[in-house]
């Protein structure tokens, strides 16, 4: 019994030995280390090369490489028997997209830090410089997933930012975040990040190569709050600039679902300073209300209730809008536009519109309308001895087909002595010119009304033939200008 006894002594002693001389000597951490690399390589998703391991009772060594540089550097404090560790660390990391998907995010980082308490509720902590900033976070997991995160960030420049995920610098400015929030293994999270970013301002460079915009550099800042609430996230959020001003008021960031809806209010006290944006001059101001929803695509809700006397709807699915305009009025909508005031009427409108292709279609119905004192209706008058605007219309239609920023219209109009038509009437608004022909019937009989030229002050011509049959003088020509004696009554 008693060599029994010595036997199994003698093997566990052997165990130990063997165990502690292939875990705790340079020999064993050789024969290891390639199995370390596996782990490593599989965790990180990327062929990585293990330089160094050394693995001792109390403290651990490990650096390893990826495309010839120096990746992850851990020393310090390691204790298998205890399951304790206190290590420092420094990732380096050359191209970020290598490890976070291509095109993701781009350019390097650089971080150090000291990771401790036990191996399965342990606390990261680091500081990194980053986009032209700094970072400092304390990460802390149980069971290893994230319970709580504490971070402050300072000089973020948002141009590097935007050029580390692959977009263009559209705009410049400094971000500053501080914050915690904890629970978040839990339904009970709770905490709060404030994120800032002041003096920013757009780069017109880039909005005109990128959308045609002109003259754009617009000094705007944003302030950013969310606070977590059991699985969810509240954000609000504050943009304001010299032409809007924009509220997301109550939205929520499901983490689980990956999803984000919210409500907001967008403000635009002066619709001249979109300008740069519209190459026209507007007038007024505009308030829209709505909510959105953020899951695959994204989906957008706006809804303004005084848009020229009527209630404009806009509703944006992943990249084509559909609008409704109801009971508007069309002579201040026309002020709005500053187009001439040719026509008063009610309007309604609606539009599909693609974003992508450019392309869309709109359709106009004009009710109870009657003309205004215009070019057309002083020539009709003088020429043809009718007073059109004396005509009501009760109902006038115009279909529009709609390519980047020209418009081929078809219009109708029918009133008690007058039929008004046109076919591919063309409007580009880039150019703000229009060409038109307009079918006129006034008791039954035909004459032509050209309008071509500036969209604000076009040049207007009536064909008169079959309309007068002959009572004309002789001389005069089948296109007649409008005289030059009467042109300062426009």
């Amino acid at each position: 019994m008693r060599k029994v006894v010595y036997a199994v002594v003698g093997l566990l002693i052997l165990v130990v030995i063997g165990a502690y001389s292939l875990l705790f000597t340079q020999m064993g951490n050789n024969i290891l280390k390639p199995t370390v690399q596996k782990k490593v390589s599989k965790a990180l998703g990327k062929s990585i090369e293990v330089k160094e391991f050394s693995l001792r009772p109390s403290t651990l060594k490990l650096v390893c490489y990826y495309g010839g540089n120096r990746l992850l550097d851990i020393h310090g404090g390691f204790s298998i028997f205890s399951s304790t560790m206190n290590l420092n660390y420094t990732v380096n990391i050359k191209n970020l997209s290598k490890f976070v998907g291509r095109n993701v995010i781009k350019g390097g980082l650089r971080t150090v830090g000291r990771i401790y308490g036990s191996f399965g509720d342990f606390t990261v902590d680091g500081t990194a410089n980053v986009f032209g900033g700094s970072l400092n976070y304390r990460i802390r997991l149980t069971d290893k997933k994230p319970e709580s995160l504490k971070l402050k960030a300072s000089n973020i420049e948002l141009d590097q930012l935007l050029v580390a995920l692959g977009n263009p610098v559209y705009a410049y400015g400094k971000i500053s975040a501080n914050g915690e929030l904890d629970n978040l293994n839990t339904a009970n999270s709770k905490g709060e990040i404030v994120v800032n970013l002041d003096k920013g301002f757009t780069n017109p460079e880039v909005l005109k190569k990128e959308f045609n915009f002109e003259n754009a550099k617009i000094p705007f800042n944003v302030v950013l709050n969310i606070k977590a609430s059991g699985k969810l996230l509240h954000a609000v959020l504050t943009l304001n600039s010299n032409i809007a001003m924009f509220n997301v008021t109550n939205s929520d960031i499901d983490l689980k679902s990956k999803t984000l809806k919210g409500t907001f209010k967008l403000i635009l006290p002066d619709l001249n300073k979109l300008y740069f944006m519209t190459k026209r001059h507007l007038r007024g101001k505009l308030v829209f209300n709505g909510d959105f929803f953020k899951g695959k695509g994204l989906i957008v809700n706006a809804n303004s209730q005084n848009v020229a006397g009527g209630k404009l709807q806009i509703n944006f699915k992943n990249g084509v809008v559909n609008a409704n305009y109801t009971d508007g009025k069309l002579v201040r909508l026309l002020d709005m536009l500053e187009y001439p005031k040719v026509f008063d009427s009610k309007a309604n409108l609606t539009m599909t519109y693609n974003l992508k292709t450019t392309k869309g279609e709109a359709h106009v119905k004009l009710i109870n309308g009657h003309f205004l004192p215009n070019r057309m209706s002083f020539l009709i008058n003088t020429l043809a001895g009718f007073d059109i605007t004396r005509e009501l219309y009760k109902l006038s239609t115009v279909d529009s087909k709609i390519d980047n920023m020209t418009i081929v219209s078809n219009l109708y109009m029918k009133s008690r002595l007058t039929q008004i038509t046109s076919k591919d009437a063309y409007v580009n608004l880039r150019t703000n010119k229009i060409d038109a022909t307009l079918n006129v019937m006034i008791a039954k009989k035909p004459l032509k009304v050209y309008i071509k030229g500036d969209l604000n002050k076009p040049k207007v011509k009536l064909d008169l033939k079959g309309y007068i049959k002959g009572k004309l003088n002789k001389g005069l020509k089948n296109i007649i200008k409008v005289p030059k004696s009467i042109l300062h009554l426009f």
